[in-house]
């Protein structure tokens, strides 16, 4: 009897709990309805700030991740099927039907995909966490080798290739680029930069030129920008921070710091390499060995050296152009080349000056050139920038030149055309202050204006010992006098390239 009366209640269960689901569709149709609406503003709500990260995202010219993307698609896609369920028509046929009964089939149908819905809404909202909604890609280029200022060259080639395997080694994070100024340093490791970015060696790669006087909120913006960084701190130790932090995100990084002077502590820059940051590679130029392996740690050291004979030739040829063609100037431009002394500088900057000249001003140039011969190498490198200098054409383009050079030999300097000319422009030493002149400068001030109290920089021993030389010297030219005027201005010095010190005043 216990058996009989276990089973049955078995066969009631298997039969009423199903029939017990349909009759809920029907009793509980407006609840369904009610809760449907209900959520659909909620992931309105969610779409809505998930979109506003991505317009923010793709304003700083970020990408979406395409998870993303299709999140939005599908969301897109829920609503269309949720306001049909709202919206249908037969949504009133199923409230109410003949005599205003409720059409319970069809109250039932509607319920069931309301409840359908319900869930796919739930599932959609929890699918719409993200992590990460765009990332920084990487950027598309487009232009040549030539159109970027480099010529594969066969020793420079191979040496990129070398530096680009030790980039690989998993042990070695910070290399190190040398040699003399006007090799070619700076154009390698763009043509290197270039080169990571696009085979997708690294996710990013950043360039920064430090110069001689090295400006670390200056850098810390260089490598910023690369990486569409936007700082919130002011002081060099924020910037750090802030930019470390961004570097560690990269999964693997180049940084490649150009034209260093003097030691530069990495972290005060901001940029973790080796245990703080293994996926970060660093690349550092400069003209001194030593200052690379000892105050940098370079692991690995590449010296760069001038170009051979024939890669000399080849990039002549190829800055010249068809001037080397005309047989009777050949011969001339050959040996012209072979005085640059493989320096791609010299190469580049003097057979661009003369390519459209004729045969007379190449003789002239080989003459000038064989003339500096016994004076020096660096003397030949300044007399090749001399003759190119003469022939630039516009005032615009000689001082771009020189400023673009860092002149050295004042015994060239004077051989200069322009310097030969206006020699009392250029003399040897300043002894006094410059004469009067028709329209003196002076600044007014406005009535019941009162001196601004600045404190002035704390200095050692050692720079106060330094600025009460310069000021002897400078009142002894008269080029300062003493005043007890209440205007002032603070003064600092700062370190120039040889060592010495020059002196700022901070007006």
């Amino acid at each position: 009897m216990d058996v009989i009366i276990s089973i049955a209640a078995k066969i009631a269960e298997i039969m009423v709990a199903p029939i017990g689901r349909q009759f809920r569709y029907i009793l509980y149709y407006k609840d369904y309805l009610k809760k449907m609406k209900t959520d659909v503003q909620k992931l309105e709500g969610i779409k809505n700030s998930v979109q506003h990260t991505v317009d923010e995202a793709r304003r700083n010219g970020e990408e979406i991740e395409n998870v993303v993307q299709n999140w939005m698609s599908k969301v897109d896609n829920t609503f269309a099927e949720a306001n049909k369920l709202i919206d249908n028509e037969d949504l009133a046929i199923g409230q109410r039907s003949m005599r205003n009964f409720p059409n319970l089939r069809t109250r039932h149908q509607l319920s069931k995909k309301i409840k359908k819905m319900i869930q796919k809404i739930s599932e959609v909202i929890v699918e719409g966490k993200f992590d990460r909604i765009s990332y920084r890609a990487s950027l598309q280029v487009t232009i040549t080798p030539f159109g970027r200022g480099y010529e594969a060259l066969h020793s420079r080639t191979s040496m990129l290739n070398e530096i680009m395997l030790a980039l690989k080694d998993p042990n070695i994070f910070i290399i190190g680029v040398y040699g003399m100024g006007g090799v070619g340093k700076t154009t390698l490791v763009k043509e290197l930069a270039w080169q990571a970015e696009n085979d997708e060696s690294f996710s990013a790669v950043v360039m920064a030129t430090i110069t001689g006087s090295p400006d670390v909120i200056e850098i810390q913006g260089q490598i910023a920008d690369a990486l569409d960084l936007k700082f919130n701190k002011e002081t060099k130790e924020g910037r750090a921070r802030e930019l470390r932090e961004r570097i560690t995100k990269e999964k693997s990084i180049l940084v490649v710091l150009d034209d260093i002077w003097r030691r530069l502590e990495s972290t005060e820059l901001g940029v973790p390499f080796g245990n703080d940051h293994k996926g970060c590679k660093v690349v550092v130029t400069s003209r001194d060995m030593n200052l690379l392996s000892c105050e940098f740690g370079t692991q690995r050291e590449f010296r760069l050296e001038v170009l051979n004979e024939e890669d000399s030739w080849q990039l002549f040829k190829k800055m010249a152009g068809d001037v080397v063609q005309d047989f009777n100037i050949k011969p001339i431009v050959v040996k012209v080349a072979r005085r640059c002394a493989g320096f791609p500088l010299l190469i580049v900057t003097v057979a661009k000056a003369f390519r459209k000249k004729k045969i007379f001003d190449w003789k002239s140039t080989l003459n000038e050139l064989e003339r500096f011969d016994q004076e020096g190498l660096h003397k030949k490198i300044y007399s090749a920038l001399e003759l190119s200098y003469n022939c630039l054409e516009s005032d615009e383009l000689k001082f771009s030149l020189m400023a673009s050079l860092s002149i050295e030999n004042q015994a060239v300097i004077d051989k200069l055309q322009v310097v030969c000319e206006f020699p009392e422009v250029f003399p040897d030493e300043i002894l006094d202050v410059p004469p009067e002149r028709e329209v003196e400068f002076s600044i007014d001030l406005i009535p019941g204006t009162k001196p601004i109290s600045m404190a002035p920089y704390h200095m050692s021993a050692s720079e106060l010992a330094e600025l009460k030389k310069q000021l002897e010297d400078l009142l002894d030219k008269k080029f300062v006098r003493p005043s007890v005027s209440p205007w002032g201005a603070p003064v600092l010095l700062v370190k120039k390239k040889d060592g010495s010190m020059r002196l700022c005043i901070d007006c």
